[in-house]
């Protein structure tokens, strides 16, 4: 599937597995969701696409930079959520794992180490020592793409660093399935966000 398939999926997957209950949930969970939903394909540099690669890293910096944007704003108490169970040391240690991670995963071969359980244990443990509250979300999305993907022609290396590639291997990345994929995640996504803010805000 492609990029915004997996972002409209995952976020909607996320949210409704994951059930947020504040402003502050939902707007970390919705951004974590998405992260989670399409991390995996930074790896797609490595198949020559390095334009699709780049709009996933853009996708990611975007999701990150509205929360901070929206925290701002409103005032919803995102960043003393962060800061409030760990210190700056152990922020930046885990930043760092995480982007070390990445960038690993970066320069592996598409649908191998970055489609694997393994890559979502590390990027959900770095996640964990500084933000324990997005981490299920971040799954959530994470496993919605290589559930996705399962049913890709070419398969993915769930179980790396075994070899062997795993799937169903029916469909391709783009088409009618992707498309119909797209157009039903996305109202999904949007019907589900309101459904939470007018929860949240009218309960």
């Amino acid at each position: 599937m492609l990029g915004k398939t997996h972002a409209v999926v995952g976020v909607t997957t996320g949210l409704l597995i994951m059930q947020p209950v504040s402003a502050t949930e939902l707007v970390l969970g919705t951004a974590a969701s998405l992260i989670g939903a399409v991390i995996s394909d930074i790896d797609v540099g490595s198949s020559g696409s390095h334009r699709d690669a780049g709009k996933m890293i853009a996708l990611m910096v975007s999701a990150v930079v509205a929360v901070g944007v929206i925290d701002h704003i409103w005032h919803i108490g995102i960043y003393s959520r962060m800061i409030q169970h760990t210190n700056i040391v152990r922020i930046w240690l885990s930043v760092q794992a995480f982007l070390t991670i990445c960038v690993f995963g970066m320069r592996s071969r598409h649908r191998t180490f970055m489609h694997s359980f393994l890559a979502m244990a590390l990027l959900s443990g770095c996640l964990w020592l500084f933000l324990p509250s997005t981490v299920g979300y971040f799954a959530v999305g994470f496993l919605s793409h290589l559930m996705l993907d399962f049913f890709n022609k070419k398969g993915e290396q769930l179980f790396y660093p075994a070899k062997k590639f795993c799937g169903i291997r029916l469909l391709s990345s783009s088409g009618l399935v992707n498309d119909v994929l797209f157009g039903v995640g996305f109202l999904a996504a949007v019907r589900v966000v309101w459904i939470f803010i007018r929860k949240i805000y009218l309960h």
